[in-house]
């Protein structure tokens, strides 16, 4: 392990109960927004199980989407 932490010696070690962001996250417990972009499916994959599609957007300041990605196909 001593030979690991000398050749990566940067510490990204945290504290238990702190979670590091360096931007904020949303989490869609009601899925309102997952359901309104058509990411949460009961169907999707073979699958037949309610679940959201995996996907990423950016959005900016003013809550417009500057970028996104999505597991969805199509």
């Amino acid at each position: 392990m001593e030979r690991y932490r000398q050749l990566f010696p940067l510490d990204l070690s945290v504290k238990k109960g702190e979670v590091p962001t360096p931007f904020p996250i949303l989490i869609d417990a009601g899925r309102k927004l997952s359901k309104g972009l058509g990411l949460f499916m009961t169907k999707w994959g073979g699958d037949k199980v309610d679940q959201n599609i995996p996907s990423v957007y950016i959005v900016d300041a003013e809550g417009r989407s500057s970028s996104s990605t999505s597991a969805r196909t199509p």
